[in-house]
């Protein structure tokens, strides 16, 4: 029976630590710092997703986020200090839980027209943001997913969205 689980093994390339499924990417962790480009693709597979905590706690002063992304998991950037702005691509869909929680230093997000949720504790801490436009395409914002941005003057919510937690 467990013979027919697969077996993902964490692997690296260019200062990446991933799992591969056999169809994608999940890149689960990084050794370095500063300006950080995620590549597409890894041994001819697409990169779909930022794994759980994968950066979490390291200091990134720009990210570029590779077009074939679908996915970044809990905690995936938390604590990313160093990062001042963000673009979406526009295959993202979700943002999980605390993704981005405590990156103070945000000031200018990009949202995709694909993306349908936000998870709980996101953006909690990002102080930094100002005005934000939440794209049509948004269907769900879980709880405190903005708590604590205190920057906030304007966010424009979609007509889309049919959930919102508590102390967003």
């Amino acid at each position: 029976f467990l013979s027919a689980l697969p077996c993902l093994q964490a692997e690296t390339y260019d200062g990446f630590t991933y799992t591969d499924d056999g169809a994608a990417i999940t890149i689960t962790g990084y050794i370095g710092f500063g300006d950080v480009t995620i590549p597409a693709t890894i041994a001819g597979k697409p990169v779909t997703t930022i794994g759980h905590d994968a950066f979490s706690g390291r200091y990134l002063t720009s990210l570029t986020l590779p077009d074939t992304l679908t996915s970044i998991e809990d905690r995936a950037f938390q604590w990313g200090v160093g990062l001042t702005s963000l673009t979406f691509p526009d295959s993202l869909t979700i943002i999980g839980n605390d993704a981005f929680h405590g990156c103070s230093r945000l000031t200018s997000l990009t949202f995709p027209d694909s993306l349908t949720t936000i998870g709980n504790n996101a953006f909690f801490g990002c102080y930094g943001l100002t005005s934000l436009t939440l794209p049509d395409s948004l269907t769900s914002i879980g709880d405190y997913a903005f708590y604590g941005c205190s920057g906030l003057t304007s966010l424009t919510l979609p007509k889309s969205l049919s959930s919102i937690g508590g102390g967003v």
